[in-house]
């Protein structure tokens, strides 16, 4: 995978779908942190941070750990960050791609596993935001 990375940041420019070299680091990190490719994902999320440092690219990135920690088990600290994510976030910067990938968070934690305060905490954070267009 290393070796795609450099032949991308290699080759530069925009392809013809519009993809840049940076980019691919922010896909990287989404796609692995769904496969459960926990450090490979993590190394992806650093290199993403550093290249593409935007308000929504950071909060999508803290939202692909989210997913990689309810891959992992880690169910609760999964809704925290995931609510604290989108609650941190002004509600101009609520976009549909971010409440949609924190909603995603919700839909890998086990039904048995969602009573309590965190998912409430979730609930009352993430259900109930309105979107920007």
């Amino acid at each position: 995978m290393k070796r795609r990375y450099v032949m991308a940041d290699l080759a530069g420019g925009r392809g013809e779908l519009g993809w840049t070299p940076d980019s691919l680091w922010f896909v990287a990190s989404r796609v692995h942190s769904y496969g459960r490719a926990s450090t490979a994902a993590a190394d992806a999320r650093d290199e993403a941070r550093r290249r593409l440092p935007a308000y929504r690219n950071a909060a999508d990135l803290r939202l692909h750990e989210a997913i990689t920690l309810a891959r992992e088990g880690g169910h609760r600290e999964a809704l925290r960050l995931a609510t604290r994510t989108v609650d941190d976030l002004a509600p101009a910067y609520r976009s549909q791609v971010i409440v949609h990938t924190t909603r995603q968070v919700q839909e890998l934690i086990p039904p048995a596993q969602r009573p309590g305060s965190v998912f409430d905490d979730y609930r009352t954070v993430v259900l109930g935001v309105s979107t920007v267009v």
